[in-house]
C-alpha cells in the first residue's frame, strides 16, 4: 500500500526542499500556498490539521549557513507577539525548526487590506484616519507598557480585517520590535519614510520613536483623504507627532486618548479598547535561544 503520510517538505537526506509545496506539513499545519514575503522571511497560507483554524506560516528564507541572529529575530517576533496579548496582534500558534535548522512560527492568518492599499487606492476619509491613529495608537500604548517598541511601523504593516475580529485592525510585522532593555542593534534601515529620525542615524530608539512612524503613515494618509476638512486639533496632534526632537512628540497613550475622543466627537463612539491588566514588562532576558548548528556565513 502507498504510503500516504503527510510529507514533510524534506528530501532523502532529512534537508528542505526549496520551496515548501502545497500539502507540505509543519507541525500541525498544511501547507496551502505561498503568499509572499514579509520582513525576515517567506509567508505560507496553512490549515490546522484538527482545528478549523487557518495560519500565516512565516519561515526564513535562507539555508543552514544563514545568520544566527536572523533566525533569533524570528522566534523573538513569536514571543514578542505572545507575551503582549493584545487583540489587535496576531495570535500566536505555534513555532518550531526545520530539519535544515530554519526556523518558522505559524500566527493567526489576517486577510485583508493593509494600509498601504489604502494609500494606492486613496480611498480614505479624514475620519477613517482619525480612527486608524486611535487604533494603532492603542496597541503602541500597550506595548509600550511593557517595554516594547514596534521599530518599524509602516503602511504595509497595518491591515484592516476582512472578516470581524475583536478589534478594528491589525498590526504586524513584529519582527524587528526590541524590548526597553534589549542590546540587540536594529537592522540597517535604508530609505524608508517611516523611521524616526533617531532610528535613520542609527541612535537608540524608544516609544517616541513609533510615535514619530505613526505621525508620518497619518500624515500620508491625510495627503490623499477625500476630504480635507481636519480638525485643527487633529492637525496639532500630527505636527508633534512628527517633531524631530523625541522630547517634543507625545506619548502613544495622548495620542491614543486625544484621537479616541476626536472620534466620538466626528460619528459614533469608539470600539472598545483592550483591557490593561496589571502585568509584568518584557525583557529581553527571557530570549529564547535557537537549537541547532546555524552559523554566521
Amino acid at each position: 500500500m502507498a504510503d500516504r503520510r503527510i510529507p514533510r517538505g524534506t528530501d532523502n537526506n532529512g534537508l528542505l526542499l526549496g520551496d515548501l509545496p502545497a500539502g507540505t506539513r509543519l507541525g500541525e499545519f498544511i501547507i496551502e500556498a505561498r503568499i509572499g514575503t514579509r520582513g525576515t522571511g517567506h509567508l505560507y497560507k496553512a490549515t490546522h490539521l484538527v482545528l478549523p483554524r487557518r495560519a500565516a506560516i512565516k519561515v526564513l528564507p535562507a539555508p543552514a549557513g544563514a545568520v544566527k541572529n536572523v533566525a533569533v529575530d524570528l522566534f523573538r517576533e513569536a514571543c514578542i507577539v505572545d507575551a503582549v496579548d493584545h487583540p489587535g496582534m496576531p495570535r500566536v500558534f505555534e513555532c518550531g525548526m526545520l530539519p535544515d535548522h530554519r526556523p518558522w512560527i505559524a500566527t493567526e492568518l489576517i486577510e485583508g487590506i493593509t494600509v498601504e492599499h489604502l494609500l494606492a487606492t486613496r480611498r480614505v476619509s479624514s475620519r477613517d484616519v482619525i480612527a486608524i491613529v486611535r487604533d494603532v495608537a492603542d496597541i503602541l500604548a500597550e506595548s509600550h507598557r511593557r517595554g516594547l517598541v514596534h521599530c518599524s511601523v509602516a503602511p504595509a504593516s497595518i491591515v484592516l480585517p476582512a472578516q470581524p475580529r475583536r478589534f478594528p485592525l491589525c498590526l504586524v510585522d513584529w519582527v524587528a520590535a526590541r524590548t526597553h532593555d534589549s542590546k540587540v542593534p536594529l537592522p540597517l534601515v535604508v530609505g524608508s519614510r517611516y523611521v524616526a529620525p533617531e532610528q535613520a542615524n542609527a541612535i537608540a530608539v524608544d516609544a517616541k520613536s513609533d510615535v514619530y512612524s505613526l505621525g508620518r503613515v497619518a500624515r500620508d494618509l491625510l495627503d490623499c483623504a477625500t476630504e480635507q476638512d481636519v480638525s485643527p486639533m487633529f492637525t496639532a496632534l500630527l505636527s508633534s507627532m512628527l517633531a524631530e526632537d523625541r522630547d517634543g512628540r507625545p506619548s502613544s497613550a495622548h495620542v491614543k486618548s486625544t484621537a479616541a475622543w476626536l472620534a466620538s466627537e466626528l460619528g459614533p463612539a469608539p470600539e472598545p479598547t483592550a483591557a490593561e491588566p496589571a502585568s509584568a514588562p518584557i525583557t529581553s532576558e527571557v530570549a529564547p535561544t535557537v537549537a541547532g548548528e546555524i552559523v554566521r556565513s
